[in-house]
């Protein structure tokens, strides 16, 4: 299985990048956005703005003319995805590093982008101080700046583990089972307490446990886990939450 959250291989810095400015090569569609990234890194001393694209084919096309250090992509592009313009630089140019910049919560796209050999990304309603961070990083490895998201990701990952989400189903009560299976059914906390014959507040308790035994923040995310259970729960049980 291919780890999707292992780093690409990064070319070694050279130390004009490293003593000088690191030249950076905006690749976003959006003419506003793109202006307003040119005037923010404009403020920082180590990096400088060489080149600005709209497109891949015009991407690809100015990385050979102003050869910049890292180049900063845009989640979409008209002609590309920012996981696609990010494999096209690293094939071509191997010792380009590349940055995308995403909206909060797209975890797909940055894994996407990470796995077509992305050094870095950073959300793009950053403070300009962490964006300029995720950049200046990119541009000679793997960038931090989001710590938040990489755990989010690791998270994503141990959720799919089948090995993972059969231990955490294992903690669960026969009552929380049969909780989680009702819940798969779309039935409320009160329909759940007839169900059950317990009281909608007790409900609320046993959701809330098999949530923080799953790890997981919703109801519905919880309710994608009951296919897996190995065994029908019984229509009642003393259990209490643990």
């Amino acid at each position: 299985m291919v780890n999707w959250l292992d780093r690409p291989r990064v070319p070694e810095a050279s130390s004009t990048t490293m003593a000088g400015t690191i030249g950076v090569l905006l690749v976003i569609a959006d003419d506003i956005a793109r202006r307003r990234l040119v005037n923010l890194l404009a403020g920082h001393d180590q990096l400088r703005v060489v080149g600005e694209a709209s497109s891949c084919a015009t991407a690809l096309a100015s990385i050979a003319r102003v050869a910049p250090q890292v180049v900063v992509v845009g989640e979409t592009l008209p002609d590309a995805t920012g996981a696609q313009v990010c494999a096209a630089v690293r094939r071509r140019h191997p010792q380009v590093a590349s940055v995308v910049l995403v909206s909060s919560g797209q975890l797909d796209v940055v894994a996407e982008s990470l796995r077509a050999g992305a050094n870095g990304f950073g959300l793009d309603q950053h403070s300009a101080a962490d964006l300029v961070t995720a950049v200046a990083q990119g541009a000679v490895g793997w960038s931090g700046a989001d710590s938040a998201v990489t755990e989010q990701l690791l998270e994503q990952r141990h959720r799919a583990d089948p090995h993972a989400v059969t231990a955490r189903l294992a903690l669960l009560s026969a009552l929380e089972r049969r909780v989680l299976q009702l819940l798969a059914q779309g039935l409320t906390n009160a329909e759940i307490s007839r169900q059950i014959g317990r009281s909608p507040a007790s409900v609320k308790t046993y959701v809330s446990s098999i949530l923080r035994k799953l790890r997981l923040d919703r109801r519905e995310d919880a309710a994608s886990y009951a296919p897996r259970l190995e065994h029908p729960a019984g229509q009642s049980d003393p259990d209490r939450p643990g």
